[in-house]
């Protein structure tokens, strides 16, 4: 049965060794950027009022263009998801919400 947040001695790092071993794309963008995801927030969805925060917080100039600003937020959230789906922490609910999030 799917949860919707971690146990206590929820252990994050194995969801993503797991997550690594079941999906290429999961190993290779990891592999590339670690910092894509952040173990902490795994506990919970990933709400879209931080999706618009990360946009916010992007400096869009010349240098970093809107579009890999919206580009590093699809594989952060895109690894977020598939972590806690995974895992076995996400509902069906949750997964097609953050993705309808992340597509408006």
């Amino acid at each position: 049965m799917h949860q919707s947040g971690p146990h206590p001695s929820t252990d994050f790092a194995s969801f993503v060794r797991k997550a690594t071993t079941l999906s290429r794309y999961a190993q290779r963008t990891l592999e590339a950027n670690p910092d894509l995801l952040s173990i902490d927030l795994l506990g919970h969805a990933y709400p879209l009022g931080d999706m618009h925060a990360f946009l916010e917080d992007k400096a869009i100039n010349a240098d970093y263009s809107l579009n890999k600003a919206v580009r590093e937020l699809r594989k952060r959230v895109l690894l977020h998801v598939m972590v806690r789906d995974l895992a076995g922490m996400a509902t069906l609910t949750e997964v097609t919400n953050t993705m309808s999030d992340l597509a408006e």
